[in-house]
């Protein structure tokens, strides 16, 4: 297969564009060409099945158990919060910045046997783990299926 007809037919605007793109990325800094990155603040969840208990463990780095809220909402667990924005000097200015702040909600929904007055949660080195305790009836069983 030649590639001849196929650059013959190739958009000389495109072309142009791509050169100047390209001479500009060179020419000045990396911080004015690229865009800033868009991504809401969504913190990392784990849910883990320990047995007797679920954990949910959710990655806050940053966020002080004063801008954390946990509550239990119509079978959900509810984790609320804000990332505030770090104090600068006077005269600071980003060049770049990824590191996202803001509010966020996070909403995991729940199975029904779960003792709701005994939910703890506790926040360590930027990790918040809320701890749900199942019920007694909790355990998965097996179901037999009947011929039929």
């Amino acid at each position: 297969m030649s590639l001849l007809p196929v650059l013959r037919e190739f958009d000389d605007g495109l072309a142009r564009e791509m050169t100047s793109w390209m001479e500009r990325f060179f020419d000045e800094p990396w911080w004015t060409e690229w865009p800033r990155p868009v991504s809401a603040l969504v913190p990392a969840v784990d849910v883990v099945d320990a047995g007797d208990r679920y954990e949910v463990r959710m990655d806050v780095p940053g966020v002080t158990k004063e801008d954390l809220e946990v509550s239990l909402e119509d079978g959900q667990l509810v984790i609320r919060g804000e990332k505030r924005a770090e104090a600068h000097g006077d005269g600071a200015r980003y060049h770049w910045t990824e590191r996202r702040q803001g509010r966020f909600v996070r909403r995991i929904r729940l199975p029904e046997h779960i003792r709701a007055e005994a939910v703890t949660a506790a926040l360590k080195d930027g990790v918040l783990t809320v701890t749900v305790p199942k019920t007694e009836g909790a355990s998965a069983r097996k179901i037999a299926i009947a011929e039929g």
